[in-house]
């Protein structure tokens, strides 16, 4: 998105999802199945991917334009 030149500005831990390639067992569980799972997962050592969602906000910036 920096590339280009997207700028979030709503950018917070619930607009912030994690994907667990390596569990696709988290695609059936239920939510406290789920809450348990992050609780003791270990991410230092746990292969995820961090996604960026909720774009709604977001604005393009250009540097071109006056008062920026």
């Amino acid at each position: 998105m920096w590339k280009l030149n997207i700028i979030h500005r709503d950018l917070k831990l619930s607009n912030i999802l994690l994907h667990f390639p390596d569990n696709p067992e988290l695609e059936t569980m239920e939510k406290k199945a789920k809450l348990v799972f992050l609780r003791r997962v270990n991410l230092t050592e746990t292969k995820f991917i961090c996604k960026i969602a909720d774009f709604g906000l977001s604005t393009i910036y250009d540097p071109v334009k006056k008062g920026h």
